[in-house]
């Protein structure tokens, strides 16, 4: 029972309130769909020009960074999550590479308590042609 009692202590500074729905709490992770990017040869492309659009045409200035993981690139990320409903919303994800290119389509929801944004449908790789 101790072992227990000690485990939700220190599980608790990882839960936070989430906003004023009954019933939510929030983890503190900071949560991001990706997208992989590789050539006709299955490499993974590094230095792609991106770019993130909805339906309405706002571009969302996120940031990836491929070094990390060389050709994964952010597609949506918690940062934008009070902008998204459990209601899917489409994005647009175009890459650019010299004279190559990719684009994939991504609809993007958030959880009932607006907490991380999770992905409905899209694409886990894309080939940069």
């Amino acid at each position: 029972m101790k072992k227990i009692f000690f485990i939700l202590i220190l599980a608790l500074p990882l839960i936070v309130s989430c906003n004023e729905i009954e019933d939510c709490v929030c983890t503190q992770e900071f949560r991001m769909i990706t997208v992989v990017v590789i050539d006709e040869s299955n490499e993974p492309v590094t230095e792609l020009s991106t770019t993130i659009k909805d339906d309405s045409g706002r571009i969302y200035d996120i940031q990836s960074d491929p070094g990390i993981f060389p050709g994964v690139y952010t597609v949506m990320d918690d940062s934008y999550v009070m902008e998204l409903t459990t209601e899917p919303k489409r994005f647009i994800f175009t890459g650019v590479k010299e004279s190559l290119s990719t684009q994939g389509e991504f609809f993007v929801v958030t959880d009932e308590c607006n907490c991380h944004v999770e992905k409905f449908a899209g694409p886990d790789t894309l080939v940069l042609r």
